[in-house]
Parts: structure tokens; sequence; C-alpha cells
């Protein structure tokens, strides 16, 4: 059996792996067909599929949520823990994506960005981390990938609205977890037979399945003596999540997200060689960052070598070593040291808080026992 820390390090790895086809995907096709800029030759290699890696990110965060929540306090402890692993980092890399397009622009005399360009009004709403969100105005993320973060604020909000109520306690996050799946599944079953009747077959995405999905492994993997109920409603939640995106008329997506229960299935419970290795652990470790500054300034990169006459292999082969480096100086500068300043921070406040008060700890949101430290 395969310990917790292996465990960890498996789904770091995943996550990693799961990052670095999505950067791939982006300086292949989704520079061709998203940004589209005109007059500049496609790439040669067209992996559609590892655009689907993208779902995986949920489902490993729905994991990784719960298996936090159950070593913090309050709702207030799990909202300063989002916002020091997010929010530093995610504003790092604003003020590095912006600046490189202000440069290109200005500096460099970049002309016709399409998406790229931006105006100073869309920038402050950018800095919210959800510009959709921000009243007045119609404002666009400024790094095309920043829209599954508003995806994810959503999840963190409704995690942080259950625990308000006590809802993710041993004894009720299974219901809870039950009751919102029956709830999904029924709206989404009601829109596919809608739409069925309408004869309108546009996808519609809702990314409830993945998230669930994720919780469903989690609780499964740490509280084994579960009733055998609450473990045969874990593994529905859990396995039903492909034939979720069926009756999104999102077919397509499903075998992906097959593929990736089977993977987290198998990390989990299993072995997978050569998931814990040092490069693929290191790869998830560098996730966050990665994901934050290879689009916009990668695909600005290839258009400017471009029009100075490189091929379209070098400039993609560029904006991938671009990236990495962008990367690394994000993660080892602002994601790893700010994020350890500002925890220690809070722990070292709720220690003499307690110290004042002499107030005992609380017990455990999820479980009476605590497994190793998630990944972040």
């Amino acid at each position: 059996m395969t310990t917790s820390h292996n465990r960890v390090a498996s789904l770091d790895a995943l996550r990693g792996l799961a990052c670095l086809a999505i950067v791939i995907y982006h300086v292949t096709i989704g520079f061709d067909d998203r940004i589209n800029f005109p007059g500049y030759p496609h790439s040669a290699f067209r992996f559609g599929l590892l655009q689907y890696s993208l779902d995986l990110f949920f489902m490993i965060s729905g994991f990784v949520i719960l298996w936090s929540v159950q070593r913090l306090r309050s709702v207030g402890d799990f909202a300063y823990g989002r916002f020091s692993r997010l929010f530093p980092t995610f504003w790092a890399s604003l003020l590095m994506v912006s600046g490189y397009i202000l440069f290109a622009q200005h500096v460099l005399g970049a002309n016709h960005l399409g998406p790229l360009a931006f105006t100073f009004p869309q920038w402050l709403a950018n800095v919210t981390m959800l510009p959709h969100w921000v009243p007045g105005g119609h404002f666009e993320a400024i790094e095309g990938v920043y829209w599954t973060l508003a995806v994810e604020m959503g999840f963190y909000l409704a995690i942080g609205v259950a625990m308000a109520f006590r809802l993710t306690t041993r004894n009720r996050i299974v219901p809870l977890m039950a009751v919102v799946w029956t709830l999904d599944t029924a709206s989404t079953g009601l829109h596919f037979l809608s739409a069925l009747q309408s004869g309108y077959h546009g996808e519609f995405r809702d990314f409830t399945n993945l998230f669930l999905a994720g919780m469903a492994l989690f609780l499964l993997y740490q509280d084994r003596d579960r009733p055998k109920r609450d473990r045969q409603i874990l593994w529905v939640i859990f396995w039903s999540a492909p034939f979720t995106d069926v009756l999104r008329f999102a077919s397509h997506r499903a075998p992906a997200v097959a593929l990736f229960c089977v993977l987290m299935y198998f990390a989990v419970f299993r072995r997978i060689p050569g998931l814990s290795s040092r490069p693929l652990v290191w790869l998830g470790g560098l996730s966050y960052s990665l994901y934050l500054v290879h689009n916009a300034m990668g695909m600005l990169t290839m258009k400017l070598l471009m029009d100075h006459g490189s091929s379209r292999n070098l400039a993609m082969l560029v904006a991938l070593v671009q990236a990495f480096v962008l990367a690394i100086l994000l993660n080892k500068i602002v994601e790893k040291p700010v994020t350890r300043w500002l925890r220690r921070r809070r722990s070292s406040s709720n220690v003499a808080r307690e110290t004042s008060t002499r107030a005992p700890s609380l017990s455990s949101s999820i479980s009476r026992t605590s497994p190793a430290t998630p990944p972040n």
C-alpha cells in the first residue's frame, strides 16, 4: 500500500501533467483557433484532447479542498488560506502579463493584438480575479486562462457556506453531497429532455460533477470505516461524472473525464509506476505559476517572433521555454515565500489568540483523524 506522502505526490504529479497538457494545447491549437491572428501558419501539432485536461484540475481541486478543510478551525481560516495561496501569485502574474503586453505595444511596436490588448478599467476589474462579476461593464480576463479561477472561487464560496452551517462535518458531508448531486443531475436531466424536444443540442458546461467527483474520492480514501450506504453513494457520485457530461451534450468530453476518474482512482488507491517521480512532482509544484503566465505572454512572444520571420515551430519552442522560466521565477520569488510568510503570520496569530483566551482546540471539520498535509 502506498503512503499518504506518495498519494500527495501522485496528485501533485497529475496536476503538473494536466498543466503541461494545457500549455501545449495553448501554444498549438489555442494560438491557431482562439487568438486567430490572420496570416500566421497553423501548427503541425494538433492535439485537441489536451484541452480536456482542465477537467482534471477541477477534480483534483475537489479532492484537495476537502482535504484542507479538515485541518481548519473556521471559515475565516479557510478564506485566509485560499487568499494566501491564490491572490499574491495571481496579482504578480497580472503585473507580469499586463506589463509585457504594454511593453510589446509601446516599446516593441507590436500592433493588431486582438484579444491580448486591454484597457485600464479592464485591468482594474481583473485585480479582483473575477472581472465578469464586476458591475458596470462586461470586462474580459486579460489572461485567457483566468476564467477558470472564477470557477474555482465559486466552488470555494460554496465550501465556505457549507462550513459556516457546519455541513462539512463527518456525519453531514455525505448527505450534503448527495443532495447537491441529486439536484445537479436532475436539473441536467431536465435540460437534456428540454433540449431534445426543442432540437437544440448545444453543449452547456457546468463543473459541479467534477468537483463532486474529487470530493467523493477524498472521502472514500480518508474514511474507510464509513457505513456501506455512504460508500455506495460516494462511488455513484464519483463514477457518474462522465455520464453527467453526456447529458450536457458534452459527450466528446466524457471519455476524457472517465480516464481522469481512472487515473485519480489508481493514484489514490493503487499505484501508477513513475507518477511520484521527482520531475513530475516538481512540475506539480510549479503548476499554478506555470498556468498563470504561459498563455497570453507565450502567444504574444510567438506573434512577435513570427512577425520577424521566425518559423512557427521555433516560436512555439521559445514560448514554451519562456513559460517555464517565468513560472520558475514567479514560483521562487512570490508563490512559495509569500504564501509561507502569510501562513506563518496567520498561524502565529492563532497561537497568540489561543494562549490569551486559553480556549480548547476545535475538532476536525470532517473526521477525527488528519492524514498527511494536502497539496495546495
